[in-house]
């Protein structure tokens, strides 16, 4: 029931993105959910910032994304507490399998070994992923988006310069953009995970289709 009410506002609270033109007043409004709906009730993008060593002051993808609080185009720092709740999942997984070998000799750890990991691929990752898919797919998206223009020149194939980025020049646009140069560690990490992504959300909605479908 929370986890359904979390997309179902997840979908409401992004209709800003869309390209319409909406009033002030309805902004406004959709501001006061935005928090909500993406999880973000605890600030942690500072220290994703401060481990990744992202530092690099980036413009939002849009005005509509921007005012929809995705200040910048790296997925990880976008999804703040929901990326960290996925590498939280996947420690968690981690552990589960070192669990494996000495729950073979241990009826007791045994036992704890199955509750885990009906609850952590069922209850964690498997639920995270769906009721999150929208969120993790507009952030990937946009993150992929600037790795294909900054690398390979986008649909224009005119590639982002360090020149094109210290002179506020982009395509058509203007603001702070990142260039070859600019791109650390941290930022091919964030591609990396939005690849991961996208993947995991087909996966994902492949499986639950297979479940759902009806036996013969």
């Amino acid at each position: 029931m929370l986890w359904g009410m979390f997309h179902a506002l997840q979908i409401i609270a992004h209709l800003p993105v869309l390209n319409f033109r909406f009033p002030g007043n309805v902004y406004g409004f959709y501001s006061f959910f935005i928090n909500i709906s993406q999880f973000d009730l605890i600030k942690t993008d500072w220290l994703i910032k401060h481990i990744f060593d992202m530092h690099k002051q980036e413009e939002p993808y849009s005005e509509q994304f921007g005012r929809m609080q995705y200040s910048n185009q790296t997925a990880i720092l976008n999804l703040s507490l929901i990326f960290i709740m996925v590498v939280m999942t996947h420690i968690g997984v981690l552990s589960l399998l070192l669990l494996m070998v000495p729950a073979n000799f241990n009826a007791r750890l045994r036992h704890v070994k199955n509750k885990l990991s009906n609850y952590l691929f069922q209850e964690c990752m498997f639920r995270l992923i769906l009721e999150s898919s929208l969120e993790l797919a507009l952030c990937s998206l946009v993150d992929l988006n600037r790795f294909v223009e900054i690398f390979h020149g986008g649909w224009s194939g005119t590639k982002i310069t360090s020149e094109d980025s210290g002179s506020g020049r982009r395509l058509s646009d203007e603001g702070a953009h990142l260039s070859q140069e600019d791109f650390t560690s941290g930022y091919y990490f964030s591609t990396v995970f939005s690849v991961w992504a996208l993947s995991a959300i087909v996966i994902s909605i492949g499986t639950l289709s297979l479940y759902l479908l009806p036996s013969a």
